[in-house]
């Protein structure tokens, strides 16, 4: 009872709060935007808090991509998820309509419905290639979520195809889920963006425009991140705290030693620092073609996670703060103004903002606003 209550009280403060801010986020942040745009890149943090990055004022780790990209991009201050875990965020994003309306609530009997035109559709039916590629379960063709997308990839395959069922119940299963929150999949997601970048690329026989869409799982516990970030911002640490099974260890909780709670942050830092260096290596790789100024690349996130602020530790839990509010950066050279944006935007707002920037139809199903100078 405690935490139904705890949840509908902060879920209403935020829909006040996102109701009497939407009227306020009618900057201008969109320049000299004229015949579309070449490629578009959509980055999602999983499991990323607004509050640990740096350009949102974080002063404990470094995220020099994103705060880089930010600075010559547009950064929104308020920017708040639909759901406070993965699948049905990731069903606002592509559909642009909440979730009671997607339906796509509960991973048990449920799939996102083909009458749902998605974001990757609308690029798709433009004549884009596209492709999703993605490390976290709940992003799994099985609900519904690859739509539109000529190539989508599970770069994490936590579960055979001889596993699936109808019911999607394997999702919920303790080996599925242990096993994906065990794995480090950046590289992979990396890897397997690369192959299709290259063969995307100008010059390639089969060229841009493309729309893909990049999802990089690793910051979702367990805080385990690869060598130099798993001490980059706690080196004098010498307990025994790893971060591996941060959600099922039961020591691991908001009585335990003040001092391990605070390598466990360092330890979800250091996941956080590790997969902005990924984002360097995606930016870098479209510098190298020259392709920069030719896409819009957007970073956000699906949701945020608890860190013992409440009392508790991990997400889909509550409506607070940490687990709804994440980041989003819009960055395009010379077609975005660089700047921050301290209104109110929501994850349903994303969709009709990226095709109005890439001078396609909003779809007629979103419930969504264009952000900037349509979003009054």
């Amino acid at each position: 009872r405690r935490v139904l209550f705890r949840s509908g009280r902060a879920g209403l403060l935020s829909l006040a709060a996102c109701a009497a801010a939407l009227s306020s986020c009618a900057e201008e942040f969109q320049s000299g935007v004229e015949g579309g745009v070449e490629n578009l890149l959509l980055v999602t943090f999983d499991t990323t808090r607004a509050d640990r990055i740096g350009c949102y004022g974080y002063g404990g780790a470094s995220t020099p991509v994103l705060d880089a990209l930010a600075a010559e991009g547009a950064l929104f201050e308020q920017h708040i998820t639909s759901a406070p875990w993965t699948l049905p965020a990731h069903a606002a994003l592509f559909t642009s309509v909440p979730d009671s309306v997607h339906g796509v609530v509960d991973p048990i009997n449920t799939r996102l419905s083909d009458a749902y035109l998605t974001l990757p559709e609308s690029f798709q039916e433009a004549g884009y290639r596209t492709a999703g590629f993605f490390a976290g379960p709940y992003l799994h063709p099985a609900f519904g979520l690859g739509q539109g997308f000529d190539r989508y990839v599970d770069c994490v395959q936590v579960v055979s195809d001889e596993e699936l069922d109808g019911s999607n119940a394997w999702s919920m299963t303790k080996p599925v889920v242990r096993a994906s929150h065990h794995g480090v999949t950046n590289d992979k997601v990396y890897g397997r963006w690369k192959e299709f970048f290259d063969e995307a690329a100008p010059g390639a026989a089969n060229g841009a425009p493309f729309f893909a869409f990049v999802h990089l799982w690793d910051v979702h516990f367990d805080f385990t991140p690869p060598a130099p970030y798993d001490t980059m911002f706690d080196p004098d640490y010498e307990g025994r705290v790893t971060g591996r099974d941060f959600f099922y260890d039961a020591e691991i909780n908001a009585a335990m030693d003040p001092r391990d709670q605070e390598h466990i942050i360092a330890l979800y830092d250091g996941e956080i620092r590790w997969t902005d260096e990924v984002v360097g290596r995606i930016r870098d790789d479209l510098a190298a073609k020259g392709l920069l100024e030719d896409t819009i690349l957007v970073i956000t996130s699906d949701h945020g996670t608890e860190l013992f602020d409440h009392g508790g530790k991990g997400h889909r839990s509550a409506l607070y703060e940490e687990q709804i509010h994440v980041p989003l950066i819009v960055h395009w050279p010379g077609k975005v103004t660089p700047g921050r944006h301290a209104g109110v935007t929501r994850m349903i707002d994303v969709g009709p903002t990226l095709l109005e920037l890439a001078d396609l139809p909003i779809r007629s199903t979103t419930m969504g606003r264009k952000i900037g100078r349509a979003h009054v």
